[in-house]
């Protein structure tokens, strides 16, 4: 059924004009040969190969948010293929790989939220943000912890 509206709204679309798009609703193809050819030649786009990581029927999006080795690494899952917080539900706690810890310390990031996911146990990184912030009236314990977490490692350098 997605792929049926994604197929309808991406044909009416004049990728030659587009300069950006809404976040979430990223236009997802089949594979290489359904991108339309003027999505290449529009230097406002950039085409990735879409790389999930699903458990059942659901998409899964791991975040890390520390300072140091002091933070949370949750996993959350989404019915929807873009895994965005608004869509997202049953976060969960999850070990931090030895890969993401090796390619934290491989960049020199210190402090920051990363969205990456796991398919076929293979890291793929999609998103760094040096200065994470939250938006939302309610925040999740999760990342509570995390906040208190990184404060009290703070308050301890002082």
């Amino acid at each position: 059924r997605f792929r049926r509206w994604m197929r309808r709204e991406t044909d009416a679309v004049d990728w030659r004009r587009v300069t950006s798009l809404d976040p979430n609703q990223y236009p997802l193809f089949p594979n290489l040969a359904a991108v339309p050819r003027t999505i290449f030649t529009n230097p406002h786009l950039i085409v990735e190969k879409f790389l999930p990581e699903r458990e059942g029927d659901l998409y899964c999006l791991r975040n890390w948010i520390g300072l140091g080795d002091v933070g949370e690494n949750v996993r959350a899952f989404s019915e929807q293929p873009i895994v965005k917080a608004a869509v997202a539900f049953g976060h969960t706690p999850v070990p931090v790989p030895a890969e993401l810890t090796a390619w934290r310390q491989a960049i020199g990031m210190d402090y920051g939220k990363i969205d990456y996911v796991m398919p076929a146990g293979r890291l793929v990184v999609l998103d760094v943000n040096p200065t994470p912030t939250y938006r939302g009236p309610d925040p999740h314990p999760l990342l509570q912890s995390a906040t208190q977490s990184m404060a009290q490692a703070l308050l301890k350098t002082l």
